[in-house]
Parts: C-alpha cells; structure tokens; sequence
C-alpha cells in the first residue's frame, strides 16, 4: 500500500510528459491534461487526477494541504496537513467531502462534450443559494446580497485583492460594523450542518441560515 501512496504522490507532483491532447492510449473523459501513467482535471477548489491503474486522488484547495487518494482495491486514504483548523473542519465535514468527490469524478469520465448545451453537469443533493441574508463573519442578519465571483481563498494565498474586487457584490454588517465582500462559491464548498444549503468551507457563519458552520 505505501509503495503505491508513494508512486500516486510522486505522479501528481511529476506529471511525467504532461499532454493537452491525449494520445489513442490516454484515459477516456473530459480531462484538461494527460500524463504518462493518468490524466488530471482542473478546476476552482480542487484538482483531480486519474490513474491507468484506476487508482484516483483528488487535491483539495483549502487553505492547507489536504489530498484524498483511492487506490484501485477501493481502499481510501487522506494526508493532511494538521492544523487545528483542519483537523476541526474533517471531523465535521469529511464525509461529505468524499461523497462531493464521487460526484466530481462521475461527470468528468462521462461528459461526452464539454462545449455541447447538453453536456451533463454535476448534481447535487444540496441546493446552491442565489441570495443571502446572513453575514458570514458574525451570523447576524444584513441586508440580502448575491454571492460574489471573487475567490476569497485565493485572495488569501496571494495577499491581495484583485483589481475589479469593489465590482462584486458587498454587504453592510451593522453587527461588525463593517462592509464585507460577498461569500464565492468558487471556494470549495460542503453543506451548512442546519440548512443543507453549500456554503464555502472558509466562512465562520453560514449565509443563508446564519448558523455557525463549525
């Protein structure tokens, strides 16, 4: 088993003879790159890979590392870095994190046609808000607001705000006595434990039922 994390590990950090075309023996699916031995989607909020073995891993963008891997037996294996923050945020919320990862993996092997209308897209169980009325730093109630298209993980990791970011929606916490830029579903997101409704993992109060989200 180790020999196999091993050799998973060392592809995802490799990607040995990275291809944006697959060649007539690459996986099969809707893949934004193919690699000697697999083939790796991109996309906002994590990266996921898949092996000729048909071993798997997905790469969470959190704020710390975290990678989930499946090896070909099904057997599952997480490696994460510890942080309090992280350790909390698994007890609460890694099952749903894996089930999110099923469904991830099941619409890029068979979406036949990414630019076709019709392509399929991921289901979810959980309903997407398209408007808020909670602030997500204290709970309180504000004035309803969109979600914002500006990745406040990625704001994060960079230390500095993109040029358009006054543009995106704002909301005013009389609470916090604060304006704040809008929650971003391009942050990874799992399921508010009272609403159901997906909420990004970086907020501290969920923004459609106002609740601590840990």
């Amino acid at each position: 088993m180790l020999e196999d994390v091993v050799r998973i590990l060392r592809l995802i950090n490799e990607r040995p003879n990275e291809r944006f075309q697959p060649n007539s023996d690459d996986l099969q699916g809707y893949f934004t790159s193919w690699f000697d031995g697999g083939a790796v989607s991109e996309a906002t909020g994590h990266t996921f890979y898949k092996f000729a073995d048909s071993s798997k891993a997905m790469v969470h963008v959190l704020g710390y590392f975290y990678i989930t891997i499946t090896l070909a037996d099904g057997t599952k294996i997480s490696v994460i870095e510890e942080t309090q923050r992280a350790g909390k945020e698994l007890l609460l919320k890694g099952q749903q994190l894996l089930s999110a990862e099923e469904k991830v993996e099941a619409d890029i092997l068979e979406r036949p046609d990414i630019e076709a209308d019709n392509s399929p897209t991921i289901e979810f169980n959980f309903p997407f808000a398209e408007q808020f009325g909670f602030c997500t730093r204290c709970g309180h109630r504000v004035e309803p607001y969109l979600p914002s298209k500006v990745s406040h993980n990625e704001i994060k990791i960079l230390g500095k705000e993109p040029p358009n970011v006054d543009d995106e929606p704002h909301y005013w916490c009389l609470n916090c006595k604060q304006e704040w830029l809008a929650l971003s579903y391009k942050d990874t997101s799992v399921a508010c434990k009272n609403c159901k409704t997906w909420m990004p993992f970086i907020v501290e109060f969920c923004g459609n039922c106002g609740v601590k989200c840990s």
